[in-house]
């Protein structure tokens, strides 16, 4: 019979809820698309939506922030 060893396994791949952010600069994000600033999930990272080329807003807050095109965003995959 098999033994499910997950410390012995050498391949342990993440589980299915976990979530995946890809690291990326501000003008690489598509007009509309979401972004985060961080790569962390919850309630202190709030989702952000690409308005122009230098700005992107808060979807909980409503508010607008400026960003510089080099800046490093993170979008989920």
């Amino acid at each position: 019979m098999a033994i499910n060893n997950p410390v012995g396994d050498r391949y342990n791949p993440p589980g299915n809820r976990s979530e995946d952010f890809e690291e990326i600069r501000f003008s690489e994000v598509e007009l509309e698309d979401l972004f985060w600033l961080t790569n962390v999930s919850g309630k202190n990272n709030p989702p952000y939506r690409k308005i122009d080329d230098g700005s992107g807003g808060n979807t909980r807050t409503r508010v607008d922030q400026n960003f510089q095109l080099r800046d490093i965003v993170y979008q989920r995959t």
